[in-house]
């Protein structure tokens, strides 16, 4: 969950993918 976190610190919300899309790729490694 803090590695969530920090992607929504670092990505702004307008460039972030929605939520599911967002753990996708963190599994994927991206």
């Amino acid at each position: 969950m803090a590695q969530e976190e920090i992607e929504k610190n670092i990505v702004p919300p307008l460039c972030r993918p929605p939520p599911v899309l967002s753990l996708s790729l963190s599994t994927r490694g991206i």
